[in-house]
């Protein structure tokens, strides 16, 4: 996977404590995509992630990124026009 923008060390200066619940919540976000999230990851394999840690920009993006097209989806099946 080619990751353009941000480098893996650049954070978002929020924590996943801080994010509303979407579609997913955050953490169940990364439970269901755990090779991609790997990529995006700049901690330390040892270090365990918490809802406390600021989240690196790429990962943000990318749980945002995700969340929108699965909202987009459900408008496309109640039949509202995108």
């Amino acid at each position: 996977m080619e990751l353009k923008g941000s480098c893996k060390e650049h954070v978002a200066n929020v924590s996943a404590n801080e994010l509303p619940d979407l579609i997913d919540r955050f953490g169940d976000y990364l439970k269901k995509f755990p090779k991609r999230v790997s990529v995006l990851i700049f901690a330390d394999a040892g270090e365990k992630l918490n809802p406390y840690l600021v989240i690196p920009r790429l990962l943000l993006g990318d749980y945002l990124e995700n969340q929108f097209e699965q909202l987009i989806n459900i408008a496309i099946e109640k039949g509202i026009l995108i």
